[in-house]
């Protein structure tokens, strides 16, 4: 009965996993050197952490490539001109 209860189902995604490739805005300048950074994702505030270490200023658009933990790994969105 206890197997049954904790047995993991490996094949459904975490729910958390859903987020990447989504959009987020930055809230709280991002900078990992200093560990700061912070992005609103359908309407949850998640820490974050730029892919490429290059800081990204609160009001950026970012695209979220990965997670770590409870980290949103993200990567700022090129502007089009």
């Amino acid at each position: 009965l206890i197997n049954k209860l904790f047995k993991q189902n490996n094949s459904t995604p975490m729910n958390s996993n859903s987020n990447i490739g989504k959009e987020a805005l930055v809230i709280k300048e991002i900078d990992n050197i200093n560990s700061t950074g912070q992005v609103k994702l359908n309407g949850e505030l998640w820490s974050a952490v730029s892919s490429n270490n290059v800081t990204i200023n609160e009001g950026e658009t970012v695209k979220v490539t990965g997670i770590d933990g409870v980290k949103l790994i993200v990567e700022k969105i090129a502007k089009e001109n």
